[in-house]
């Protein structure tokens, strides 16, 4: 059976995160890069990412009447997004390196189209209200964008070694803070590029969830890390997983921390060209891991390693009564990730909008929605899984390609069953008589 992107799709792991050991692998008698399981943890880690998404939809309800609520969802749920791309870069980067390349970039082609012509349209219906058409057809980036976008250039760098991904995925998030903090554009055609592309803090007003550029670095990262780990999804080797996990992670908190108290405490004794206003507020922003929009360093290093110390969490598994029903449940969100995320925007957004409830204010009433959404999703969710309903997102083109792969094969038989097995030499011509 042809391998599915299920945009998540690889080895799962053993115990209460569930990674499909060498046992295992020797014992089915498959390559264990075939072995068609999943990443527990990384399930797991992408569905907690799934419940924060629901919890930062609600927050706008709640910022007037609650506003220490607000902050604390503002806080929070900055995790989601560098999770969501890391994990989702994580898996598609050890799905290229397996054994069935070609099924595998099919599926990332169609899925990736059918995130970029598809879903983009089912998202954000709640902005038709307000926006013209126009504008909410080609002035929004939903995160599904990105990884629609990064799924196609995924294909083309899935032979990149390790280094050459995270160092090219950091740049990308270094370069496009630079020119996001700084560009400014008068044309109107440029400036709507250059807000999709980088989120251009000089282009306000914009429906850019995640400007391209930036989160296309988290996902090569994400990649990168999957190349380095390879060997360890491989050999089924969860406690390896989880040191390197929680220690990349610390790292990124850490400098990002490290940043923080540099300015605070660095800020006056700068050089005098570096107090310039504009200069010393670009600067502060580059520390600062409170800045989403555009994405900062600091802010893509502290979130980002929070998602990399929830994964690691799932991956050491321990204490198991706790972890373990919590990776249980988180990863059946997680599996479904894609469906999910169309459901609860469409819950929490569209819904409170359509019926006219979106002017409450009152926050036990919002947190009491979120609680519910919650548990649709994770209803849903087993019910899609069940049907093996991720496959039900194409556009065709595996399929077709499958099929083109069929009849090629048909045809490369059919022409081999004409050949004889076995030829005899050709007879000499008999020579004339002397």
């Amino acid at each position: 059976m042809h391998s599915r992107l299920e945009a998540s799709a690889s080895v799962s792991l053993s115990g209460a995160t569930g990674i499909a050991t060498g046992e295992t692998h020797r014992a089915t008698g498959l390559s264990p890069i075939r072995v068609k399981q999943r990443i527990g943890a990384v399930d797991a880690a992408r569905g907690c990412a799934m419940v924060l998404v629901c919890a930062s939809h609600i927050k706008q309800y709640v910022e007037v009447s609650t506003p220490d609520l607000y902050t604390l969802l503002v806080t929070t749920t900055r995790i989601a997004t560098p999770t969501f791309l890391l994990m989702s870069g994580f898996v598609i980067g050890y799905l290229l390196r397996g054994n069935s390349r070609d099924n595998v970039t099919w599926s990332l082609v169609d899925r990736g189209l059918f995130l970029v012509l598809v879903v983009h349209f089912v998202l954000g219906l709640n902005g038709l209200g307000y926006q013209p058409l126009s504008e909410w057809v080609f002035g929004k980036v939903m995160i599904t964008d990105v990884i629609g976008i990064a799924l196609l250039i995924a294909v083309l760098v899935r032979g990149a070694s390790t280094a050459a991904l995270i160092s090219v995925g950091a740049v990308l998030c270094c370069i496009s803070w630079v020119i996001a903090m700084t560009l400014e554009l008068e044309a109107e055609p440029l400036r709507l590029a250059g807000a999709m592309l980088f989120h251009l803090r000089s282009v306000p007003d914009r429906m850019i969830d995640a400007a391209v550029v930036p989160y296309l670095g988290v996902f090569l990262i994400g990649m990168g890390l999957s190349s380095y780990c390879r060997d360890a999804l491989v050999n089924g080797d969860s406690r390896w997983l989880a040191r390197r996990f929680a220690v990349i992670g610390a790292c990124g908190m850490a400098l990002s921390i490290v940043g923080i108290i540099a300015w605070h405490y660095g800020k006056h004794s700068l050089p005098e060209a570096w107090r310039e206003p504009h200069v010393a507020s670009l600067l502060r922003a580059t520390l600062h891991p409170g800045y989403k929009a555009p994405p900062s360093p600091a802010y893509l290093l502290f979130y980002g390693g929070c998602g990399m110390l929830i994964a690691a969490t799932f991956f050491h598994g321990r204490p198991r009564w706790l972890v373990g029903p919590i990776a249980e449940k988180a990863a059946v969100i997680g599996k479904a990730s894609l469906l999910c995320f169309i459901v609860q925007d469409w819950l929490l957004l569209l819904v409170p909008h359509a019926f006219g409830f979106d002017h409450l204010t009152f926050a036990p009433f919002w947190l009491a929605y979120m609680v519910v959404c919650v548990l649709i999703l994770f209803y849903v969710s087993r019910q899609w899984m069940r049907l093996d309903g991720n496959r039900f997102f194409t556009i065709g083109l595996k399929r077709l390609m499958r099929r083109r792969r069929r009849t090629a094969e048909q045809l490369g038989t059919s022409q081999v069953s004409d050949v004889p097995l076995h030829r005899s030499p050709p007879e000499r011509p008999a020579t004339e008589p002397r």
